[in-house]
């Protein structure tokens, strides 16, 4: 059987659609008939060579998608055909698998154990997770990248008891405003947003439910030594080395981004000295499919928020110019109908 394939052959380049052969599965794969994928930054960092030197082109891309099974590797226990699912980048339970190779003219196709950018994905067990009844395509393929992570930071870096602590997110891609809406619904009193695109905030505003949540737009407006938390999102060496100035001697910076690489931040020692901590968070800190159900049954009765970021399809044809707006803020963050 052949499929359509978004494969990246050379940096800075754009992508290539293309019918590839789907090979046999391994033992530990499964074989998923995409329905929904979104972009993550992660892939424009991947395209424009910004992650080092990349080893495995040609390569497929996407790493956040949602579809259902339509065949079993050797050795799955946990999934049988038709189940609904979650494709994520993060390793839950289950068997791991190497990623699938594709055979295209005289040139091997890399996959990697989780990929969405393609009609069909070859995904190791332990990078799905099995959809509740509620969650529809179109909103679950959020849930693999952006979701988890933003709500991992607060779930697992924030003492949630203490609801009058003072927060500030910085940037509101994907993650931060998923770290923004588990904030909210948690209830959390005292939030404050940075982010430079009137636009994105403006959109945000449009929410009722953020009424009590200070929106800044210059970093004039944000106070020094004032927070107790900062949420970094903006993947930027400057505003994680800013995040360090905010938080009280006694706060916590908490940071899942991925500058470019071979980027150092550059911290003064005597901030730490005084108490101040800063920690990087892989995936927010999700583990477990038992993690996944928690952020699932948190949104079950706040979807209304995934307007924010909910806001632009895309068909897999037009994928260039989907991460082309991506790439210029037109849009927070594309979803690809496959």
């Amino acid at each position: 059987m052949k499929a359509k394939f978004a494969v990246l052959f050379k940096n800075k380049s754009p992508l290539k659609l293309l019918d590839l052969r789907i090979p046999q599965l391994k033992q530990g794969q499964v074989l998923v008939k995409l329905h929904y994928t979104s972009i993550c930054r992660s892939q424009i960092m991947e395209i424009d060579g910004l992650r080092g030197k990349d080893r495995w082109l040609p390569h497929l891309l996407g790493h956040e998608g949602s579809g259902k099974i339509v065949k079993l590797g050797s050795n799955i226990k946990n999934f049988k055909i038709n189940d609904r699912v979650l494709i994520t980048w993060i390793s839950t339970e289950g068997l791991k698998s190497n990623g699938a190779k594709f055979e295209y003219k005289s040139e091997i196709i890399n996959s990697g154990s989780s990929t969405t950018f393609s009609q069909y994905s070859i995904v190791s067990e332990n990078k799905i997770i099995k959809l509740p009844n509620y969650l529809n395509y179109k909103n679950a393929s959020f849930f693999g990248c952006a979701i988890p992570t933003g709500f991992g930071m607060i779930l697992n870096e924030i003492n949630l008891r203490q609801k009058n602590k003072e927060i500030l997110i910085i940037g509101l891609g994907g993650i931060g405003v998923s770290a923004l809406i588990c904030l909210n619904i948690l209830k959390f009193k005292k939030i404050t947003v940075i982010d430079n695109s009137r636009r994105k905030i403006g959109k945000i505003k449009e929410i009722r439910k953020f009424k009590q949540v200070n929106f800044a737009n210059n970093p004039k407006e944000v106070k020094i030594n004032n927070y107790d938390y900062v949420i970094e999102c903006a993947g930027k060496i400057e505003t994680i080395e800013k995040s360090i100035d905010y938080i009280k001697n006694t706060g916590k910076v908490i940071f899942a981004s991925h500058p470019h690489s071979g980027k150092k931040i550059k911290i003064n020692p005597h901030e730490l000295i005084k108490g101040k901590k800063i920690v990087g968070t892989w995936g927010g800190g999700i583990q477990t499919k038992k993690e996944f159900t928690k952020i699932f049954k948190m949104m079950r009765r706040n979807f209304r928020y995934l307007k924010i970021i909910n806001n632009q399809v895309y068909d897999l044809k037009d994928i260039n110019k989907a991460l082309s707006d991506f790439k210029q803020n037109k849009v927070l963050r594309p979803i690809i109908k496959l």
